[in-house]
């Protein structure tokens, strides 16, 4: 049984893409909410008590609420993310999930993604989110 088996959605944020020079560098302090980021290019290394995860096409990335780490940008690349809030999760760290279908998984972000710009109700919002979560 994976992680994110059992999770209860209560909030989705639009999801967003972000553009990861090589070189930058960030400080997230007290993330504000659970994150799912993928990989389309490029790569991020974040630390977190002293630990590195790497982000990549290869991997989709767990982002634990409330908890403080560092990310750098290793190679220029676009990275999809999805903020969430939910129940019935046990995540104090990073997780690293590696992924048998990355292309599947940007489809379904793409699909959330336009849900979101069109301005869907929620039900096909929470719809789509789940069936990521299950490529996950």
């Amino acid at each position: 049984m994976g992680i994110l088996d059992n999770i209860i959605i209560t909030d989705i944020e639009t999801p967003i893409v972000v553009h990861s020079d090589k070189g930058r560098t960030c400080q997230m302090t007290d993330r504000k909410s659970y994150g799912l980021s993928l990989c389309i290019s490029g790569q991020i290394t974040y630390t977190m008590n002293g630990n590195s995860y790497i982000s990549n096409q290869n991997n989709a990335i767990l982002l634990p609420e409330g908890k403080t780490y560092s990310l750098y940008g290793d190679k220029e690349g676009l990275f999809p993310v999805v903020n969430f809030k939910c129940k019935n999760l046990n995540c104090d760290e990073i997780v690293i999930i590696p992924l048998e279908n990355p292309q599947a998984c940007i489809k379904d972000f793409e699909t959330l993604k336009n849900l979101f710009l069109h301005n869907e109700n929620r039900l096909k919002i929470y719809s789509a989110f789940y069936e990521l979560l299950n490529k996950v």
